[in-house]
């Protein structure tokens, strides 16, 4: 079974991802248009627009000419040095990351900063918030990603030996120096 779709936009439009047509009397031809590009979906809606498939594509052009589409949430570092525990570090994780449309204008000027400490401290539970990464426009924080620990880490505490672990180890000192 195949279906046929008249809506010209989908043939002619780079990352046209639907259309829906209408008219009414008050309204007049209608057209509400989608399309995707890198991230981005911008919708297009033109009411009594008798050239309505090149005005959607003026439109979307535009649109797409002065949007982009960030990802917040990349850039998180695999691991951080472990101190006082049985392994030397600890994978990390970045929370869930979002997409957001920024002007272009803006999007330039967004940068990340790692909020992390140079190393943690055994215990470290899984889950645990360990930083964050921080999205800044200029000064202004935008939007901030937690960071937290992908395992968990146990602490490493020597044990005190016991009298006779203490006896034996005397007597083997005592015994190894002849």
């Amino acid at each position: 079974m195949s279906y046929t779709n008249h809506n010209k936009l989908l043939r002619i439009y780079e990352g046209c991802v639907g259309v829906k047509t209408g008219f009414t009397k008050k309204a007049g031809r209608c057209l509400v248009s989608a399309a995707q590009r890198e991230g981005t979906t911008l919708i297009a809606v033109t009411l009594n627009a008798p050239d309505d498939w090149t005005d959607h594509t003026a439109l979307l052009d535009y649109g797409f000419s002065t949007v982009r589409t960030l990802t917040f949430g990349e850039g998180c570092p695999e691991e951080l040095p472990l101190v006082g525990g049985f392994q030397d570090t600890v994978p990390l994780r970045a929370g869930e990351p979002i997409k957001a449309t920024l002007s272009l204008t803006d999007a330039q000027k967004v940068e990340s900063r790692l909020l992390l400490p140079p190393f943690l401290y055994a215990p470290v539970r899984e889950g645990e918030q360990v930083g964050r990464i921080q999205y800044l426009a200029g000064d202004q924080e935008i939007y901030s990603v937690p960071v937290f620990a992908g395992a968990g880490a146990e602490a490493y505490i020597p044990q005190k030996p016991s009298r006779w672990q203490s006896i034996w180890q005397w007597l083997q000192g005592l015994f190894s120096r002849r």
